[in-house]
């Protein structure tokens, strides 16, 4: 493990004992007869969650978890450590991939509501085109957790997430840091995820609004990447011979591999402090992030932890469903500064941050549970007859 480099993050948004108000006290649910043996080494140990997932009769509950896309690590990290966690419960999960696709989706939320399951979970592939199909999960009684980006249908139960308005506000002001100790024009590229997630056009917003007023800073905006590398590869290569001015880069969530490489094609991959260095930013602790920015390259990374939304997010359906409890319609989740000091450690009390983990252990079945206590989630916990 690497150690000794500066992430700049944005400043914790202790918004937990505010959104938290009535969410899950979690106590112990208990056992109904006939529950099967937890499966030896099936699951990281300790696991609270055992028996949760089954229902007074025996019966187990059904639960849909529902990912936008598998491709980019965000949505990826956080869709799949939700199922984890819910299915370390015992409970039986449907997992599905919608592979960016709206209809999929659709017919996937459809398919649920079918099977009359008993909570959802998903990475909205639109946060419009999906309320719909959400509006009817609502009607028939079935909760619906969203993770980060949410579905405008106000039949969502939660969504987990953080102020996304707030980290961009706080990349725009790296690059006008950075604008000012160079005192120079810094022609910023900034490159969108979907633009059909709401949460890209706030991000936008207050990332533009941080910077509109500084004589030094000239936005040009690329085209959508979907937050997908080879889609911000080709934007960068496009852009920058075509724009030779352009000498910084804002990245709206991932798209950090891509960057990186397109940088290097272009001979443009120079350290902070090199005359020649792009400055950029973005958001998310991307492992290939995380890489740069130890090694001198990056100005400033917002962190966003999927690992902490999606093992939120379950613990959340297994209080909600399993033991009856509230929870709130939106949980933002806090952050806190990352220095060399704490760089090494999880906030949330995993042994590393999302990045690290996904570099030391790619099979994200064997990440532990976050103990997410101190910001008021409490784990739900399970007590036998």
């Amino acid at each position: 493990m690497k150690k000794g480099f500066l992430i700049l993050s944005l400043m914790v948004v202790m918004v937990a004992s505010v959104v938290l108000v009535g969410c899950a006290k979690a106590p112990g649910a208990s056992q109904p007869a006939g529950i099967p043996d937890e499966p030896a080494g099936a699951y990281p140990q300790p696991n609270p969650y055992w028996g949760l997932g089954y229902k007074p009769d025996g019966t187990q509950y059904q639960f849909a978890a529902l990912a936008a896309h598998l491709k980019e690590e965000w949505q990826m990290t956080s869709a799949t450590v939700c199922a984890n966690g819910l299915k370390m419960s015992g409970a039986d999960v449907d997992f599905h991939n919608a592979n960016f696709v709206l209809d999929e989706q659709i017919a996937q939320i459809e398919a649920a509501i079918e099977k009359n399951v008993d909570a959802i979970t998903i990475n909205p592939v639109d946060s419009a085109g999906t309320a719909p199909a959400i509006d009817k999960c609502g009607q028939a009684g079935i909760p619906v957790f969203t993770l980060g980006v949410t579905s405008s249908s106000s039949y969502v139960t939660c969504n987990v997430a953080y102020d996304y308005a707030k980290q961009a506000a706080s990349m725009g002001d790296v690059i006008v840091a950075q604008a000012e100790e160079l005192g120079k024009h810094l022609y910023v590229y900034e490159l969108w995820c979907p633009m059909s997630y709401s949460v890209c056009v706030d991000r936008s917003n207050a990332f533009n609004e941080a910077v509109k007023d500084n004589p030094l800073i000239t936005v040009t905006q690329g085209p959508p990447c979907e937050a997908l590398d080879d889609l911000a590869m080709n934007a960068i290569m496009d852009a920058f011979p075509a724009h030779p001015e352009l000498n910084a880069i804002c990245l709206e969530g991932g798209m950090y591999a891509g960057t990186k490489e397109a940088l290097k094609a272009l001979n443009r991959w120079y350290p902070v402090g090199n005359p020649d260095h792009v400055v950029w930013t973005g958001c998310d602790g991307f492992p290939v992030a995380v890489e740069a920015s130890r090694d001198g390259y990056i100005d400033g990374i917002g962190l966003n932890s999927p690992w902490a939304v999606g093992d939120t997010a379950a613990k959340l359906v297994l209080n909600h469903v399993c033991l009856g409890e509230s929870v709130p319609e939106k949980l933002w989740l806090p952050e806190e500064p990352v220095t060399p000091k704490n760089v090494g450690t999880s906030p949330y009390g995993g042994p590393m941050r999302w990045g690290f983990m996904l570099t030391e252990e790619p099979d994200l079945s064997k990440w532990p549970l976050l103990d997410m206590t101190k910001y008021g989630i409490e784990t739900p916990t399970y007590t036998a007859k």
